[in-house]
C-alpha cells in the first residue's frame, strides 16, 4: 500500500514535467531587441511645464523596469524648484514601433512609446503651506540609440499632459528630453 501510494504522488509531481514541451524556434522576421533591451534602466533629463501662462523648467529622474519586450514599468521623479513643486508618479511605458509596418525607423536604435502614470505631487506655496494632490501625466515619445546596442539611448523628445491641481487647475503641457542608461544589460 505504501508503495502504491509513493508512485501515485511520484506520477502526479511528474505529470508538470511530462506535460512540458520545448518552446517552438522564434521566426526569422522577428524584430530585433528595442532601444532599452535590459531589465533596468535609469534616465536622467530636464522637462519643460507650461503652468498658469509660464513655462516652468523641471528636472527628472526616471527608472524603467522592462516587464516584457515591450512593456515597461515606469516610476518619474519631477522636481521644479522655481515653483517649489515635486512630483512622483508611477505607471506604464509600451513601445508600438513594432506595430507600424512602413516605418523607415529601425527598431533596434529607435522606440516610439505611449505612457501614462500617477502619483502624489505638492507644491510649496507662498504662504508656507505644503498642498498635496494626486495627479496623472500621459504622452509620447521618441527615444534614439546612436549605437543599435540598448546600453545607452537618449529621448529625443517626450510629450505629455500633466494634470493636477497643484500647479494650476486642468492639465499643462509638457516637454522632455533625457539620457538614458541601461544598468543591466541582457545577454
Amino acid at each position: 500500500m505504501k508503495q502504491a501510494l509513493l508512485t501515485i504522488a511520484a506520477l502526479l509531481f511528474a505529470l508538470p514535467a511530462i506535460a512540458q514541451t520545448t518552446p517552438a524556434p522564434a521566426p526569422s522576421d522577428m524584430p530585433p531587441p528595442p532601444v532599452i533591451n535590459g531589465p533596468f534602466a535609469i534616465s536622467a533629463g530636464t522637462m519643460t511645464i507650461n503652468s498658469k501662462g509660464q513655462t516652468v523648467a523641471a528636472a527628472t529622474i526616471q527608472g524603467l523596469l522592462a516587464v516584457t519586450t515591450n512593456f515597461r514599468v515606469r516610476d518619474d521623479n519631477i522636481l521644479a524648484p522655481s515653483v517649489s513643486y515635486n512630483s512622483f508618479m508611477g505607471g506604464q511605458e509600451y513601445s508600438f514601433l513594432h506595430y507600424i509596418k512602413n516605418s523607415k525607423l529601425k527598431p533596434n536604435t529607435w522606440d516610439a512609446y505611449e505612457f501614462a502614470e500617477a502619483g502624489p505631487n505638492r507644491i510649496t506655496l507662498a504662504s508656507g503651506v505644503i498642498a498635496q494632490h494626486i495627479g496623472y501625466h500621459f504622452g509620447g515619445g521618441l527615444r534614439y540609440d546612436p549605437s543599435g546596442s540598448g546600453n545607452f539611448s537618449m529621448t529625443i523628445a517626450e510629450v505629455g499632459a500633466l494634470c493636477n491641481s497643484g500647479l494650476s487647475k486642468g492639465c499643462q503641457s509638457t516637454f522632455r528630453s533625457s539620457i538614458t542608461w541601461n544598468l543591466t544589460k541582457a545577454q
